[in-house]
């Protein structure tokens, strides 16, 4: 069972005990209130040395505290899809702020060290920074005049994946990867 992202108030909530219960647009008169990015009483410079300090910790021990692992997903329906069949939908998966910093963070240091240590080919395009489909084509487009020039071939194996993952065998995948 997903557990709702804002729970209801409880009847007879004081003012008092009813803080963890704000609707969206009470925070947003709030937030309103502190200017943006400001909670009171909040020092920034100290929250981020605490935050760096515990996601090094993290970092360090391998273990990531349960609630940065727990993700409410919530279904979109594609457009111009129907409503009544399952593929007409895609997960996304709503994780808490701290969880999206420490992404954040794992996939600079990741970036910087693939990059460092020359790990991933100049073609690489999938999953980089600044990096796109459009330079796949581009790239490709160059290979085929280059090769028309010198009066060459130019060889291309286009494989759609669209859904090539539905009916993978994780586990002999997993196997094999031994």
């Amino acid at each position: 069972m997903v557990e709702p992202i804002l729970p209801r108030a409880p009847h007879g909530a004081t003012m008092r005990n009813r803080t963890r219960y704000r609707t969206t647009e009470e925070q947003a008169r709030q937030g309103a209130e502190y200017g943006r990015g400001n909670a009171r009483n909040v020092n920034p410079l100290r929250t981020k040395g605490t935050l760096l300090n515990l996601f090094n910790r993290t970092w360090k021990s391998g273990e990531l505290p349960r609630s940065w692992r727990t993700a409410v997903l919530v279904p979109v329906l594609k457009k111009g899809k129907l409503a009544t069949a399952a593929e007409s939908w895609r997960p996304i998966s709503l994780i808490s702020v701290i969880s999206k910093t420490m992404k954040r963070m794992v996939n600079a240091r990741l970036s910087h060290y693939l990059k460092q240590s020359a790990c991933l080919d100049e073609s690489q395009s999938g999953f980089q920074r600044h990096r796109t489909t459009v330079d796949q084509l581009v790239q490709f487009t160059q290979s085929v005049i280059n090769a028309w020039q010198a009066k060459s071939h130019t060889v291309a194996v286009f494989v759609d994946l669209e859904k090539a993952y539905d009916r993978l065998w994780r586990t002999g995948l997993a196997v094999r990867l031994q």
